[in-house]
């Protein structure tokens, strides 16, 4: 499974928006929900200083979020 397919799987299971997970991971507005559609489709990673709060709102270890 890929870091985007783990983001997605775990954000739908935890019944979370896009915008959910952004925010918890320090974003706003547009781009709380932007960063997130990104990284589920292989766009981008999250940026190694978010990792830390996106694992633990994903309920992942860290380095599972992490190539």
């Amino acid at each position: 499974m890929t870091i985007a397919q783990l983001i997605y799987e775990r954000r739908t299971a935890l019944h979370l928006s896009r915008t959910d997970i952004g925010l918890a991971c320090g974003y706003t507005g547009v781009a709380a929900r932007s960063v997130v559609m990104r990284w589920e489709h292989g766009g981008c990673l999250p940026p190694v200083e978010r990792v830390r709060r996106l694992a633990a709102v994903l309920r992942v270890p860290i380095d599972s979020l992490v190539p």
